[in-house]
This record gives C-alpha cells, sequence and structure tokens, in this order.
C-alpha cells in the first residue's frame, strides 16, 4: 500500500458544511467499522437487551477487557496425573498476553507448584543431593504418590530425579496443550486476537474508529426474529436508528461479523434479516462462509472437490440462491478461507520448556475469520484515500504479517501456509463466481491477498445494454458498493441536519443536488488534484413523495465516478428513504 504522505493528490476530500456554535464547519465523517461476535461465551453476549457498541479509537484493548471480563471454565482429560480424571479450570483473560503459556502457568496453581518443584529438583541435582526438597504442593504429592515415589528419598535415590524432571516436564507439556486446544479456549483466544490483529493494522489518527458489540450468532438471530418487524429490533437500532437516523449520529461503514455461515435455512433465515438492516443503513456485512458451504466438513477437505458450480446447483441450495437473487443480498459479503493467527508456542518459562504439539493437520493451529483480514483492507484505503475502493489486488489487498510469532518469545516456524487451504487460480474464480471473497496466500511467503470483493449477490444476465449491465454487476462488488453508499450517508446528515431549514421536497432535492455539485467535474481525464476534490463526472439525486407514506420521502442517487473499469465507465445507483422530520 502507498505511503499516505505521498499520495495526497489522490485523497478524495469529502465533507459537507454545517453550523456548531454560530460557527460554520466542513465535516468528514468517520469510517466507523463495527465488529461483531461472541467475546464472552456467556451470558453477557446470549441477550440483546441492553448490549451496547464499546469504542476502540486506540491501539489498546485494555478497557474492553476491562468491560467485558472475559473468562472461560476449561474441562480436560487430566494429563498431570494419567488418570480418567477431569481437571477443571478458571481463567480471567485481562489482556492477550493471558492466552500464552507463560500467563497460564503463572495463573494455574498446580503448574506455579510444578514449576517450583522441578526448580527444587534442579538446585538439588545442582547442590550434589546435599540439600532437601520441602514445602511440596498437595497436587504434587499426589503425582509423586501415583508413581510410588516417596518425597524423604528423593536425596538419597539420585537415579530418579532426571527422569522425574524429565517426566513432569512432559506431563506439563501435554496438559498445556490440552488447555490451548480446548475448543472453548480456542474460540476465545481467536476471537481476541483476531480483535488485536485488526486494531494493530488501524491508523487510528486517519479518522477510523472501530465499534464492537459482544453478541453471539444466536442471540443475533433471536433478536432478530422476534421483533414483529426487522426495523423494530434491537440491531436494527444500534445500526440504523441510534447513529444513522439520529441527530448527531454517525453512520457505520460495514460490520464485521465474527461467524461462520452455511446454506442451512437457519443461517440464509438470518442473513437475510442482516441484509435488511444493511440496506436500510447502506454498509456491507462481512462474515466467513462454513466449509459446510461446500459439502465437506472442513477446508481439509476442500481440495477433493471437483467441481464447485455443481455443489450449487443442488436442490439443497435453493434457499441460498433465492436469497442470492434479491437485492439486499448485494450488502453480504462471505470470506474463506480462516488465517493463522500466530504461530505455535516454543518457549521457556522458568524451569519449564514448552514446546508446543500441533500435529500434522491443521485443526491445532489458530485460525482467524478472513473477514478482519478484509477489514484491514477497507480500513487501510480509507486512511490512504477516504474511499474504500482500493482494497482488491497485489497491493491494496494484501495482508501481510501472517506467518506471526504468537509474543516477544521464540515459536516453531512451522512450514504450513498461513491460510486454511491453498487456493489455485481455477478454483478463485469458481469461488468469486459462486459470490465469495478468496483470501490467496502467495506460496512461500507470509502474505495473502484479496484479489476481488464481490458481495454474495448474484447478477442474471439481462438483454439490457451493456453500460447497464456493467453498472448491475459493479453495484454488487464491495468498492463500487462502498463508494454509493458513502455518499448517501452524506446525503443523509446533509438532509437530517437540515430538517426544519429545508420545508419541502424541492428545497430538500435543490439542496443534496447542491451539495452533490461541488463533487462534480464534468472532464474526460481531470488531474489528479482536480479528481481528488470532485471525484464524480456526473451526479444526481431525485426526491420524491410516496403516496400513502406522511413521514419520508424516497431519494435515488445517480453517480458516473471518473474511475473506470476496464477503460468502460460506469453509473452507480441507491435507493433510500429520508425522513421529513
Amino acid at each position: 500500500m502507498a505511503d499516505a504522505k505521498k499520495m495526497v493528490v489522490d485523497r478524495v476530500n469529502l465533507v459537507y458544511k454545517t453550523t456548531i456554535g454560530g460557527v460554520e464547519q466542513e465535516i468528514e465523517l468517520p469510517f466507523r467499522l463495527m465488529v461483531c461476535g461472541d467475546f464472552t461465551c456467556n451470558e453477557n453476549s446470549q441477550y440483546f437487551d441492553g448490549q451496547e457498541v464499546h469504542i476502540i479509537s486506540d491501539k489498546t484493548l485494555a478497557p474492553l477487557f476491562l468491560k467485558f471480563k472475559p473468562a472461560a471454565t476449561i474441562r480436560v482429560e487430566n494429563k498431570l496425573l494419567q488418570d480418567d480424571s477431569e481437571l477443571v479450570l478458571d481463567y480471567q483473560f485481562n489482556s492477550i498476553e493471558d492466552f500464552s503459556p507463560e500467563n497460564l502457568i503463572t495463573k494455574t496453581e498446580v503448574f506455579g507448584a510444578l514449576q517450583r518443584f522441578i526448580a527444587s529438583l534442579e538446585k538439588l541435582v545442582k547442590d550434589d543431593f546435599k540439600s532437601s526438597v520441602e514445602n511440596v504442593h498437595p497436587q504434587v504429592l499426589e503425582i509423586l504418590d501415583a508413581e510410588g515415589i516417596k518425597l524423604d528419598e528423593l536425596s538419597k535415590d539420585t537415579s530418579v530425579v532426571g527422569w522425574l524432571i524429565s517426566d513432569l516436564t512432559n506431563r506439563i507439556t501435554a496438559q498445556l496443550d490440552a488447555i490451548l486446544h480446548n475448543d472453548n479456549f480456542v474460540q476465545m483466544e481467536s476471537i481476541w486476537r483476531s480483535l488485536d490483529f485488526l486494531v494493530e493494522r488501524t491508523d487510528f489518527t486517519e479518522n477510523c474508529e472501530i465499534n464492537v458489540l459482544n453478541i453471539s450468532k444466536q442471540a443475533l438471530m433471536d433478536d432478530l426474529e422476534d421483533a414483529p418487524e426487522v426495523v423494530q429490533s434491537e440491531f436494527y437500532q444500534l445500526v440504523y436508528s441510534s447513529e444513522f437516523g439520529q441527530f448527531g449520529g454517525k453512520p457505520y461503514g460495514a460490520i464485521i461479523g465474527n461467524y461462520e455461515f452455511t446454506p442451512k435455512a437457519f443461517d440464509v433465515k438470518l442473513l437475510q434479516r442482516i441484509a435488511s438492516v444493511a440496506a436500510f443503513a447502506h454498509l456491507p456485512f462481512i462474515a466467513a462462509a462454513s466449509a459446510e458451504f461446500f459439502s465437506v466438513s472442513s477446508y481439509s477437505e476442500f481440495s477433493k472437490l471437483r467441481d464447485v458450480k455443481s455443489i450449487f446447483e443442488q436442490p439443497a441450495y435453493a434457499k441460498w440462491a433465492a436469497f442470492r437473487a434479491s437485492m439486499d443480498s448485494r450488502y453480504i459479503a462471505l470470506t474463506l478461507p480462516s488465517f493463522l493467527l500466530r504461530q505455535p508456542y516454543d518457549i521457556t518459562v522458568g524451569s519449564i520448556n514448552y514446546r508446543e504439539s500441533v500435529g500434522k493437520k491443521d485443526r491445532n493451529l489458530l485460525w482467524g475469520n478472513a473477514a478482519f483480514a478484509f477489514a484491514t483492507r477497507l480500513l487501510s484505503s480509507f486512511a490512504n484515500y477516504r474511499l474504500c475502493l482500493n482494497i482488491i489486488g497485489g497491493e491494496d489487498g494484501k495482508v501481510d504479517g501472517l506467518n506471526q510469532a504468537s509474543n516477544k518469545s521464540s515459536s516453531i516456524q512451522t512450514s504450513k501456509i498461513p491460510t486454511q487451504i491453498l487456493i489455485t487460480d481455477k478454483r478463485e474464480s469458481e469461488l468469486v463466481a459462486q459470490g465469495f471473497i478468496p483470501l490467496s496466500v502467495h506460496k512461500g511467503e507470509d502474505t495473502a491477498a484479496f484479489y476481488s470483493a464481490y458481495s454474495v449477490h448474484d447478477n442474471p444476465d439481462t438483454v439490457t445494454g451493456n453500460e447497464i449491465n456493467l453498472s448491475l454487476r459493479l453495484g454488487s462488488q464491495l468498492p463500487y458498493l462502498l463508494i454509493i453508499s458513502r455518499i448517501s450517508h452524506y446525503i443523509k446528515m446533509m438532509q437530517r441536519e437540515h430538517i426544519g431549514s429545508w420545508t419541502n421536497r424541492r428545497e430538500i432535492d435543490q439542496g443534496l443536488n447542491n451539495w452533490l455539485k461541488q463533487l462534480v467535474s464534468d472532464m474526460d481525464n481531470p488531474a489528479p488534484g482536480v479528481r481528488a476534490r470532485r471525484p464524480l463526472r456526473r451526479a444526481e439525486i431525485k426526491v420524491r413523495e410516496v403516496e400513502g407514506q406522511a413521514d419520508w420521502f424516497l431519494s435515488k442517487i445517480e453517480i458516473t465516478p471518473h474511475i473506470k473499469y476496464m477503460g468502460h465507465s460506469f453509473t452507480l445507483q441507491e435507493t433510500s428513504k429520508l425522513e421529513k422530520t
């Protein structure tokens, strides 16, 4: 990505004027990204009542950890006693570092006791067995009893000490593996490291903002399903009413959902309702596609697929096909596959050497939702250009630093690629044709890239003109959808702040078109500076009354940007409601 300071001439100056405290000011809307997910995995994320979004405006998650208080109860096989018992551990996470083996050892009483005991054994060897081991934790004594080892005999039987140090270290390693690979722990670590990945790559000095909503997928469905209408749901109130539809509010630019979706009826219904809210608010909802979309249980089986298109022609995908044909589906995007959040651990903590065992398969590696990787492209493009247009391709779509170490300690450098699967060019084309956004790895590097950004919307072949067909296709691609959506946000802000001064449809129409004219330069090839101030070749908004609707007008925006698609001009359209009062 080109440095923002070097690309000032390419930055779009999109502002509107308003009066604050009697002083006229130019306002640039921030790019606000909402991140939805289950950040606590408890009752706090299972109900929508009273949910609030929490703002991140710098590169620290400490306030969010303090607010959410994420915790997990981990039930795993007891690798320390090596019997049939279960080890139950309760963890409170106060920072990203709390997911590391160092902090797990420190926070887990039995690990700390074993660490001290091993240090005592090493001291015993160092002192030539002239010292003794005392004040041993009861759980350590339990392990020794199970092995038939008497504490007072350790200084007498020198042969057993070396074996015991090695054996206890192996038990701790096995227990740490069991904890780190426990489903509950993985779910918690994955979502928090994914958010950290996004925050670390966001330039908050460039009018970017991240807002976090702690809500599970089921709770989101319950909210949208229980409401008599989508506009009465809590989700709609948070996304639209409290920001986009309220004086003083600032609209969201996109929503990232830490959810995986399948073609099953439940998920399709949920996406339909999310799409309705997203269409009202003029923003894309971006999440992940489950491997189940392709009739396989995991992405490790993905390479066995012969023909992606034939999968979606099956009767089981009828509801999915119907949803893709709807206009609201333009606001839904699904990414794949997951990307690597950290390398396996290889660290020393006091007397314990821990090397994480992940096996040959990828199931024990820590994966993140690719929607977070895609979100970094949105925020980067906005920071550099003030539009989310430059988000795909070998440079603009590149996500780097994927084979990152888990922390400052050393980690195992695996030979695995930083995504769950390697996507060939042919397979990528098949996925794009079915409405997915693939993350393609750069082989031999720690980078991957998004080369396309289609929504799930399926544009049927029509007999209309080439320019209209092109406009329809581009309207379902996120870079272009985000252009018209951002202009829609400005128009909404303009109309909202002039309620009372613009008293009828004609005045609203004239006022909004006057603002749009400031963005227009009717030239074939304007200079970069002109193009930045006036990014549109043509623009028009039409405001009309709607019979039987006394509370709002209907507006239709048409814009033709200076940018061209493969040498062709195109026009983008958007329709929205404008409240009268």
